[in-house]
């Protein structure tokens, strides 16, 4: 699983200026898109462990697209 409370201090992210967090933001989201759309099909079927239960690279990928949006509005909750 993942525990932001206990990565974030460590990424020191809350130093940066408000506007390098937003600036950041699109280069991130797109680095990922291409990242899954280069995937090979075969990849999309492979399964591991996260948050001790199993779950494959596709599905992963739906998890993150729709993350995404937890993401849009906390951009516009804190810095817009």
């Amino acid at each position: 699983s993942f525990d932001q409370n206990a990565y974030v201090p460590a990424s020191c992210s809350n130093t940066l200026k408000n506007y390098a967090n937003i600036e950041y933001y699109p280069s991130v989201s797109i680095a990922t898109k291409r990242m899954i759309e280069r995937l090979e099909e075969e990849v999309y079927a492979r399964t591991g462990i996260a948050s001790e239960n199993r779950v494959s690279v596709r599905a992963l990928a739906y998890i993150i697209a729709g993350h995404e949006q937890h993401h849009i509005n906390s951009i516009r909750e804190n810095y817009l």
